[in-house]
């Protein structure tokens, strides 16, 4: 679902701009490869291939609604990071144990780089204030 949110803002670009026609183009090319992906999956993975069917047809419905708007090689811009931090966690929580020392170690290495991406791309009207906060505190431990 977290591509289809994506997807929803060149859905609504190319329905604002009176293109409803290629939504519907869009989503008549995804019908034939999702039945045969979802039959695929249920028969070979069941509940578990559904779930990719469906993944493969959201990010094909974002990437080719993305691509009539305009705006692919914007997004995919945007969404790399993101991407590359939830494809770390996921690797982290399927290659070790949760609790474990190397789990603790790889989640908090993802912890902080998640909040050192996140506080990159704030703006700076939300930046600054958070900031303001804690460099007295920062002078605080600095001087002890």
């Amino acid at each position: 679902f977290w591509f289809n949110s994506f997807a929803k803002i060149p859905y609504a670009q190319l329905q604002a701009r009176g293109r409803a026609d290629l939504v519907a183009r869009c989503h008549l090319m995804e019908v034939l490869p999702y039945l045969g992906l979802l039959y695929v999956g249920l028969n070979t993975l069941g509940l578990a291939g559904a779930a990719i069917a469906f993944v493969l047809r959201i990010f094909m419905d974002f990437v080719l609604l993305a691509w009539f708007a305009g705006t692919l090689k914007a997004s995919l811009r945007i969404l790399l990071g993101p991407s590359m931090l939830i494809l770390a966690a996921l690797f982290v929580a399927m290659g070790t144990t949760s609790g474990e020392a190397a789990w603790m170690v790889l989640a908090i290495c993802q912890l902080i780089v998640t909040v050192l991406w996140a506080w990159r791309q704030s703006p700076p009207g939300i930046r600054e204030p958070v900031a303001a906060i804690f460099k007295p505190l920062a002078n605080r431990l600095v001087r002890s």
